[in-house]
């Protein structure tokens, strides 16, 4: 960002450390949107997990799905209760969404994925995306161009 650079980190504790760093105007805010956004993202993840396609056209589609909603009701129902939720939407609730270093942030990595900004981003699958760099990442070597190349041959 212009005025902070800020590391990302697997380790829970070090990440908190962080954000209170960088956002230190607004650290415990910022500290319990992102908490609640890791909860919601492990959900996701969950679902994501049972190999359920989207748009679901038969009952295959649905992979392992209705054995994870009996499993994990709560989890299911947390996912309903932000389904139709923006991710700005989340940072109105800790009273962030109008905190300009957070936002620029969050749009930053918005754009990578779902590419757009927090207003229109949807909550669920950019809960995603707003913490699967801390899963760590990987890169390839020489870039797409040469993946591509190898699938071609």
């Amino acid at each position: 960002m212009e005025d902070r650079k800020i590391s990302l980190y697997r380790d829970k504790i070090a990440w908190a450390e962080e954000l209170a760093r960088v956002f230190p105007e607004r650290q415990q805010d910022v500290i319990a949107f992102w908490k609640t956004l890791e909860q919601i993202s492990e959900a996701v993840f969950g679902v994501t997990a049972t190999g359920v396609s989207l748009p679901i056209w038969r009952l295959y589609d649905l992979g392992k799905l209705p054995g994870h909603a009996v499993t994990h009701p709560g989890s299911m129902l947390r996912l309903a209760r932000y389904a139709t939720r923006t991710v700005e939407d989340l940072l109105r609730t800790y009273k962030i969404d109008t905190y300009e270093p957070l936002r620029q942030f969050i749009d930053a990595q918005l754009l990578d994925a779902p590419q757009t900004d927090c207003t229109e981003a949807a909550f669920l699958p950019s809960s995603l995306a707003l913490t699967i760099y801390r899963r760590g990442s990987f890169y390839v070597e020489k870039g797409i161009s040469q993946l591509s190349e190898l699938l071609a041959e």
